[in-house]
């Protein structure tokens, strides 16, 4: 059996990955460690280099984790109300109008039959209509 994934799942990938990408204040702090031995540095401010490295890819994932779980509600269908879209069906129901009186019928297109076609001096034809004159 397949197991699902969820978005807690991520979190830990997530939080490494951050850390791996603002890895110079891992290497600032690493540089502060090895400091303090070599040249007795306070070893504090190693500590305090790696918990503002660890702190912020924390809040950045943490960010990230709490935007993406807030908006994964679907959005409910709702009426169009808008009468000159397309799709207006929902609006002449409601506004009992008789939808096969509002649209106009489209003149009739004449046949490719009722043109005779000649041709001039240039080869290219051209329309005429039944009384002879060009079209």
């Amino acid at each position: 059996m397949q197991r699902r994934g969820t978005a807690d799942d991520g979190f830990i990938l997530c939080f490494a990955l951050n850390l791996l990408f603002n890895y110079w204040l891992g290497v600032i702090a690493f540089i502060l460690f090895v400091l303090h031995f070599w040249l007795r540095i306070p070893l504090f401010l190693s500590f305090m280099v790696s918990l503002i490295w660890v702190g912020t890819a924390f809040v950045g994932t943490a960010l990230i984790y709490w935007a993406s779980k807030s908006g994964n509600e679907p959005t409910p269908e709702r009426k169009n109300l808008n009468p000159y879209s397309a799709k207006n069906s929902d609006v002449f129901e409601t506004n009992n109008i008789d939808v096969s009186k509002t649209i106009d019928k489209a003149p009739a297109i004449p046949s490719a039959d009722a043109y005779v076609t000649t041709s001039d001096t240039a080869g290219i034809s051209k329309p005429v209509d039944e009384a002879g004159r060009d079209g």
